[in-house]
């Protein structure tokens, strides 16, 4: 079984429980987490950077403090758009020298938003404990078939 560690230690404020619950079944976005413990707002910062010069692809972005380590973005966009992303923060955080530990699930519109929310910090929480002295990133995308992992191990 997973360690629900990182989900149990966060208080979920009022916005993101408001967001949370404002997600219909047409809502399907990413949400990756980001885990910086050196330096949260640089590592923001960069991710916010790099959003930006994604431009239309990304139809939609929004940001939650979890914790002083970790923030949330919830993003819009297509499979492509979040792989490219994923490969510019990985060398753009290589780049600066900066240990950055980032989750991305993939939230399926039919399901509950709290639970892919609880999944991307579980999948966060592995990516830290493979990876502690070194960056480390990992997708969860239902949609993209030939490397899907699944959900079965959250779901135990």
């Amino acid at each position: 079984m997973l360690s629900n560690k990182i989900f149990d230690s966060l208080k979920i404020s009022s916005a993101l429980n408001g967001y949370l619950n404002s997600l219909d079944s047409y809502d399907d976005p990413y949400f990756m987490l980001i885990s910086c413990e050196h330096d949260l707002v640089l590592a923001t910062k960069g991710t916010v950077e790099i959003i930006k010069t994604l431009g239309d692809e990304v139809y939609g972005c929004d940001v939650f403090e979890l914790s002083a380590s970790i923030n949330l973005f919830s993003i819009s966009g297509e499979t492509e758009t979040i792989q490219q992303l994923s490969s510019d923060l990985v060398a753009q955080f290589k780049a600066e020298e900066l240990i950055v530990h980032i989750s991305i699930f993939h939230h399926n519109c039919l399901g509950k938003p709290l639970e892919t929310f609880k999944w991307s910090t579980q999948l966060l929480e592995q990516i830290i404990k493979e990876s502690a002295n070194c960056s480390g990133i990992s997708i969860n995308d239902f949609t993209d078939h030939q490397n899907w992992p699944g959900i079965e191990q959250y779901t135990q």
